[in-house]
């Protein structure tokens, strides 16, 4: 089976802002607000992994082992949020093949 992958889009510029990260697309209107992003620190460690192309589970599995947090709710928050940057074009979809079986893998 294949996995979905994600990996940054290098259209977005990221700019530290005290505790939060902003990013803002370079190829996009600047005035179109919906298109800028501003990352809490879950958000910036996940951006920060997504530097190389991971799959969700692996995403998930370092990020449970950083943070104290139910499964269920870490699941829920990562899975949002990469919808969110898929949505917007923030990250560029790949798949990888590793013969997992995607009916137990969210996010395949």
């Amino acid at each position: 089976m294949n996995l979905k992958t994600y990996k940054q889009n290098a259209s977005l510029v990221s700019r530290k802002v005290d505790d939060h990260l902003v990013l803002v697309p370079v190829n996009q209107n600047i005035g179109d607000l919906r298109n800028i992003f501003t990352l809490n620190e879950v958000g910036i460690r996940i951006w920060e992994l997504i530097e190389e192309e991971r799959t969700y589970p692996e995403i998930f599995s370092i990020l449970h082992d950083e943070y104290e947090v139910s499964e269920d709710r870490l699941r829920n928050d990562i899975g949002k949020f990469l919808d969110n940057l898929e949505s917007a074009g923030a990250v560029v979809i790949g798949q990888l093949s590793n013969g997992t079986d995607c009916s137990r893998v969210e996010h395949c």
